[in-house]
């Protein structure tokens, strides 16, 4: 278990996308400052960022076909998507004391489709591929109709 979690440390730790997050707060905990050439060239990338995440997760839902276990498949969609928000808008409505904007945000959260790290995971452990891979297809269709709802009752 020990080098499992040896191993597990190394690669969060050599992660491109943790390091630069580690680094950020640093720059950001030291109060460095950035060079304007640096900074222009980070406000070109974040612009970039959001279009190359879809065009990725386009190209990553291609991959996947509905077909084989659909009832474990549904489960999962109905638990993400419909369980989960009704559990967190009863804790925040009648649990908890949350501002409505904190709210809203939490239930549009917990609305959205099965997430497509679950279908890598599932193919790197070799572990329920097939439903887990037709969740999160199924549940990124859905998520047109179940988040626009959510949104036109919290705008």
């Amino acid at each position: 278990m020990l080098d499992f979690l040896k191993l597990s440390a190394e690669k969060i730790f050599k992660n491109p996308i943790i390091i630069a997050i580690f680094l950020g707060l640093l720059f950001n905990l030291l109060r460095l400052p950035i060079s304007e050439y640096l900074f222009n060239t980070l406000v070109l990338l974040r612009s970039a960022a959001l279009p190359t995440a879809l065009f990725m997760m386009g190209g990553s839902l291609a991959n996947y076909r509905l077909g084989g276990q659909m009832s474990r498949a549904f489960t999962i969609v109905a638990l993400k998507m419909f369980i989960a928000p009704t559990l967190v808008y009863l804790l925040v409505t009648f649990v908890f004391d949350v501002p409505d904007l904190w709210a809203a945000v939490a239930v549009v959260t917990a609305a959205l489709p099965v997430g497509i790290n679950s279908a890598v995971f599932a193919n790197k452990y070799d572990s329920a591929v097939a439903p887990v891979g037709s969740a999160v297809l199924l549940s990124t269709f859905l998520s047109i109709g179940t988040i626009s709802f959510l949104l036109s009752i919290y705008a």
